[in-house]
């Protein structure tokens, strides 16, 4: 298996988006926030490109086009412009008041441009809200809470202006301001015993700050009245949402498939069963029949989608 991936390289299509969506009503278009972000990430888009041009594909059909809708809504999917780069927000993507899903999931559908299918994925699911809720943690809005050791996204959105909004990612080890992209990052509550890390000391009183598209460290001034409380500017004001993401790695070790599953199949997880280790692989739209490759032992499912 190692030396197909080595020659052949991974595929990794990577869907970030908010735990939540807020509905809109009549002519309103409430988009999503942050925007969903699709990301491409391993060798194996290089290489397959390489493939089918030596094959005599040209530029404009050996190209990868990508597009996003909601569910079964009746939306159009809107185009991903994905041309020279590895990533791409859809800006516009919004839920009326006409659609009944709740949830629902995005789906992301690629082909290449000589219109071989890619494949059909799916995200998570995204709850829809009516508002952002205000009310205490409890268990019927738990998901609405941002709970510890989970994924987020910050964006600051500088004198309240949608234009204005940037989001925070990495990108060379160091914190880049876009409007473009966005990371999702593990937040984590600690005790007021517990040690931060090497990584954020002599950090007191020091924050993330948004300075003219550049991500800086900003020092808080105290305030007068006030111990617990600190003063910082608008730059250093986050807002914080939670997030979920999708991931799906594959490699064509035989080239494009005659008739592909659709939305991608996804294994989330294996789990061993008596002496005779038989694995039990916790799955999504997996159809009946599916011939299931574990190693060098081919199988074949034998349960519907969930």
């Amino acid at each position: 298996m190692a030396w197909i991936k080595r020659k052949f390289g991974d595929q990794i299509v990577l869907i970030l988006h908010a735990k939540v969506a807020q509905k809109s009503y009549g002519n309103e278009k409430r988009f999503f926030c942050p925007s969903p972000c699709v990301y491409l990430m391993g060798s194996g888009w290089k290489k397959i490109k390489e493939h089918m041009k030596h094959d005599g594909c040209s530029e404009q059909e050996s190209s990868l086009c990508a597009f996003i809708g909601i569910g079964n809504s009746d939306q159009e999917m809107q185009q991903l412009n994905l041309e020279g780069k590895n990533c791409c927000t859809a800006k516009t993507l919004y839920i009326s008041d006409s659609d009944k899903q709740k949830p629902f999931m995005l789906s992301v559908k690629m082909f290449c441009g000589n219109s071989d299918d890619i494949g059909v994925f799916l995200s998570k699911w995204i709850k829809v809200i009516s508002k952002p809720s205000k009310k205490k943690p409890s268990l019927k809005n738990a998901d609405l809470c941002i709970a510890s050791g989970t994924k987020v996204a910050l964006c600051n959105q500088l004198q309240s202006q949608t234009v204005s909004t940037r989001y925070l990612h990495v990108e060379g080890g160091n914190f880049h301001a876009s409007s473009q992209q966005w990371g999702a990052f593990y937040i984590n509550l600690l005790d007021d015993d517990e040690s931060e890390g090497e990584e954020f000391t002599d950090t007191e009183r020091m924050y993330l700050c948004l300075s003219q598209k550049r991500v800086i460290q900003l020092q808080a001034t105290p305030f007068p009245k006030e111990q617990n409380k600190e003063i910082i500017n608008d730059g250093a004001s986050w807002t914080i949402v939670s997030t979920r993401k999708a991931e799906y790695t594959f490699y064509e070790r035989m080239g494009p498939v005659l008739a592909l599953v659709m939305p991608a199949p996804a294994v989330e997880s294996f789990q061993l069963n008596g002496e005779y280790a038989r694995c039990r692989p916790r799955c999504f739209c997996i159809p009946r029949r599916l011939e299931i490759g574990l190693a060098t032992s081919p199988g074949f499912s034998n349960f519907g989608p969930k």
